[in-house]
């Protein structure tokens, strides 16, 4: 025998099976403040992991009326806004008030704005590395360069030793200036 305790029947959430307008307010409103666009990509806390976390969110907001997974709130908002950018929105108002539809524009305005905003940061960020990078990659053929310039140079002192005579001073001179411009190269890189 169970100790379970009744619950009356207008306690228990009434659950629908397909989505409508209050419906979409709400899943809205957890994306906006979950932001989904933000996750890792690829890896266990992604974006799907968010979308399970809003379906929490979601379930237990009392308005909220269907029982979906993840997933399936993944595939509807990626409808919405499929749906908002073609400016077919009018066919997707079949029940709801127009403050429900108002209010579904304006939040799916403000993550168009947020995930487009979003966007530009990480390609700004992916700009500022791959600049880093080939500096790293001039920089190290600048220093290969000047190596190999004071190599050659050495050599060349060590011929002119084993003749017995000084070092010339102009060499010295444009070896010395060919490796200030080869530094001053390498810093207008690296800078």
């Amino acid at each position: 025998m169970s100790s379970k305790p009744a619950t009356p029947s207008s306690a228990k959430k009434a659950v629908r099976q397909k989505f409508v307008a209050i419906n979409d307010v709400v899943l809205l409103r957890a994306v906006n403040a979950f932001q989904p666009w933000r996750a890792p990509a690829g890896t266990a806390n992604g974006i799907l992991k968010v979308f399970e976390d809003i379906a929490v969110h979601c379930g237990a907001d009392p308005d909220f009326g269907v029982d979906k997974p993840g997933l399936a709130l993944s595939t509807r908002f990626s409808t919405l806004v499929i749906n908002f950018n073609r400016d077919q929105c009018r066919s997707m108002r079949r029940s709801g008030t127009v403050e429900q539809y108002q209010e579904g524009d304006r939040l799916l305005l403000d993550i168009l704005s947020q995930t487009k905003d979003w966007e530009e940061k990480v390609a700004v960020e992916n700009k500022i590395k791959d600049a880093k990078q080939q500096a790293i990659e001039s920089s190290s053929a600048l220093m290969r360069r000047l190596a190999m310039s004071e190599s050659i140079e050495d050599s060349d002192e060590g011929d002119e030793d084993t003749g017995g005579e000084g070092t010339d001073g102009a060499d010295t001179t444009g070896s010395t200036a060919q490796a200030l411009a080869l530094m001053q190269e390498l810093l207008a890189v690296l800078l």
